[in-house]
């Protein structure tokens, strides 16, 4: 159990859904090109672990964020980035429980953050907060 099956677990769920199934969907360190006027970039974010227990073999709290940012066009007004949000947010709901590997992960908070403007579109971020429990040294 690791941290490579905290990523697969959140991974696989929202992946597994139409929205971000197509090839419009970036992932870090792989190659992409949009294709359309709506694409998703998707990335995993680790926190500092916090040790639960004591001695070297006590589990490790880790918890992250996973980021997925919908891209949109510039000048189209803001309902289509909140609509594509929304569908986006409502792919995980806080409190659901996903598992890869025999590695449970919990998700401890789903939000729609403020949007901007980046190399010409505008982008609105969808956060998954999550939390799981690693043995020691579970990378």
């Amino acid at each position: 159990m690791s941290i490579k099956d905290v990523r697969n677990a959140i991974f696989t769920k929202l992946l597994g859904h139409n929205i971000l199934k197509t090839t419009n969907t970036a992932i870090a360190n792989a190659p992409f090109t949009p294709s359309s006027d709506v694409w998703y970039r998707i990335s995993f974010l680790t926190g500092e672990p916090l040790t639960i227990g004591i001695g070297t073999e006590a589990k490790e709290r880790f918890v992250g964020i996973v980021q997925v940012d919908v891209y949109t066009k510039t000048g189209i007004g803001d309902v289509t980035p909140i609509t594509k949000a929304a569908e986006v947010a409502n792919l995980i709901s806080r409190g659901t429980m996903l598992t890869s590997n025999g590695q449970d992960v919990l998700i401890t908070k789903v939000w729609i953050d403020n949007a901007d403007v980046e190399d010409g579109w505008f982008v609105t971020p969808v956060n998954f907060r999550w939390q799981a429990e690693i043995n020691s040294g579970g990378y």
